[in-house]
């Protein structure tokens, strides 16, 4: 253990007191994580950084959220210049582990409760007043420009580099992305976690009836549409739920929400269709995610997460009668996925 990480432990507990530590693999993040095991049976996280920005905006936004009983990670201790933090043990278990093992034995309820606890989660985000949000939040917004920048990710990291779509008519499709935008940006604002997917919700333990849930990186929040994390979670590449599931679980989740008096101007089927609408928003940056990792930055592990991304932006385009421009692209993905997955 090096200087730094004793200094930011001494705050928690002995540094002699940890007897062994090892690294978690991060996805797509470019921050550090290592699990700390101590000789009482504690555990601990340690987050390194290099972005001071991006880690300041963790530390405040999840001792936020801590306020307003949000289930995120405590921070325990904080190295403000060196971007180190130790953090709370929250769980090695994610929402994709424990999903894939209810959809492999079939047991759908046990799938559907775990879902509805996290989006019953989610609604408590979305529940706070804007106005009492931290600037960090406040500041972000998915507009128009962020819309169209999400759009031209998937353009130019999947539909040009990943499939080499040459033939693509930008023209029209840029056309497509535009209009897809400016619908989307005339949605109420709610604070959004902006990557509120199966690999970014934790669990303290593998039996998950009792166990409890976490949020984590959530450092990027921003103000958007509530059904941006709607699409995260639902229309996830990472898990592709049946149909059949998917509706039921969007129906609770419209029901809560309006409930809780958020959006109860929207009928069931116009609330559908402005899911679809920021589901295939979503779907496309997660596409340019994908291929922006898996080529750009060597993570190939990501690859593997381009044709179920496909099938969900080719099935949620499927819903709506709009878009002919981003439907022909889609279109020329689908059909690629067997002869470039042959390779």
């Amino acid at each position: 253990m090096n200087e730094l990480w004793a200094k930011a432990v001494s705050e928690v507990t002995e540094p002699e007191n940890i007897s062994r530590f090892e690294e978690i693999k991060a996805g797509g993040s470019e921050r550090s994580f290592y699990r700390l095991f101590a000789r009482d049976g504690s555990t601990y996280i340690l987050q390194e950084s290099k972005k001071y920005d991006e880690f300041q905006e963790y530390i405040l936004i999840g001792e936020f959220f801590l306020k307003w009983g949000i289930s995120v990670p405590r921070i325990l201790s904080v190295l403000q210049k060196d971007g180190i933090a130790v953090i709370e043990d929250v769980g090695a278990f994610t929402i994709q582990a424990a999903a894939r093992k209810y959809l492999q034995v079939e047991n759908y309820c046990r799938l559907i409760e775990l879902y509805k606890r996290i989006l019953l989660e989610l609604i408590k985000l979305q529940r706070i007043p804007v106005p009492e949000l931290p600037i960090q939040i406040r500041s972000r917004r998915f507009d128009f420009d962020y819309y169209r920048w999400e759009t031209d990710y998937f353009l130019q990291n999947c539909a040009l580099k990943f499939f080499s779509s040459q033939d693509v008519n930008t023209k029209e499709l840029n056309r497509g992305f535009a209009s897809l935008a400016a619908s989307l940006q005339e949605e109420p604002m709610f604070a959004v976690h902006r990557d509120f997917q199966s690999q970014n919700i934790l669990l303290d333990k593998e039996e998950v009836e009792d166990g409890r849930i976490s949020i984590i990186d959530f450092q990027s929040s921003r103000l958007g549409s509530c059904f941006y994390d709607v699409a995260s979670l639902l229309k996830d590449p990472y898990v592709e739920l049946p149909a059949d599931i998917h509706d039921q679980l969007f129906d609770f989740y419209l029901k809560e929400l309006q409930e809780e008096g958020i959006r109860r101007e929207l009928s069931p089927e116009s609330a559908r269709v402005l899911y679809n609408r920021v589901s295939l928003q979503r779907l496309m940056q997660a596409l340019g995610a994908y291929g922006n990792l898996g080529i750009n930055k060597g993570k190939k592990e990501f690859l593997q997460y381009i044709p179920p991304a496909a099938r969900l932006l080719y099935s949620t385009l499927e819903e709506l009668d709009s878009f002919p421009n981003i439907r022909s692209i889609a279109e020329r993905l689908f059909r690629d996925l067997a002869r470039f997955f042959k390779k």
